[in-house]
């Protein structure tokens, strides 16, 4: 349990240092529908963003490029997806 705890300290530590070296956000907040949640990004440099949802079985539900651009907000409803955990993966010129 201990090993495990410090992987993830280590793992947020690590993102939080790439994040802080660049000036991007990203934030994921619950909209006022039900299953809907609105994803932020922003950054200061216009450039390719890949954004992905990614099921807890690794497997991609959702995937967009966006070129030329340095901030969006976009709505994604989950209604239709099965309950469980997903992740947002965004990769820009800074990494993922």
């Amino acid at each position: 349990m201990k090993s495990t705890l410090d992987a993830i300290i280590i793992s947020l530590v690590l993102i939080s240092r790439a994040f802080a070296a660049s000036p991007t956000s990203l934030t994921v907040k619950s909209a006022e529908k039900l299953n809907v949640y609105n994803i932020h990004y922003r950054t200061t440099e216009k450039g390719t963003v890949k954004l992905s949802i990614i099921d807890s079985k690794d497997n991609a539900v959702y995937s967009e490029v966006l070129f030329n651009t340095s901030s969006f907000v976009r709505p994604f409803n989950f209604s239709q997806l099965n309950e469980g955990e997903y992740t947002v993966v965004l990769g820009d010129k800074n990494g993922k």
